[in-house]
């Protein structure tokens, strides 16, 4: 995604979740803007180091989806088909919020 595309795009999360805009987009994308930002502390507007798990401890992770993580493969290269060369990565977490699969662009 360009710069002004992701400048673009956390305006557009701004507008919703700080100022209550209404806007056109599907119920169900905004809802999941409105959980990252209340729930999970996932906010564009605020920078945060990313942590990087330990190998075993990622491990541990995997091995407890390991029947999801085959399933969702196809899902997440489906998807990813869909903005591939846009710069844009497709993760898959579970429900502590760790990273165990993702597929996207370098």
């Amino acid at each position: 995604m360009e710069k002004s595309q992701s400048l673009n795009h956390v305006q557009e999360i701004q507008k919703v979740i700080y100022e209550k805009s209404l806007i056109p987009r599907d119920n169900a994308i905004l809802e999941s803007w409105k959980r990252c930002v209340q729930l999970h502390s996932l906010d564009p507007l605020v920078s945060k180091d990313a942590y990087i798990l330990p190998e075993a401890k990622l491990k541990q992770h995997q091995e407890q989806l390991e029947d999801l993580m085959r399933t969702a493969r196809f899902g997440l290269e489906t998807l990813y088909q869909e903005i591939v060369g846009q710069n844009y990565v497709v993760l898959l977490t579970d429900a502590e919020g760790v990273t165990v699969d993702y597929i996207g662009d370098p």
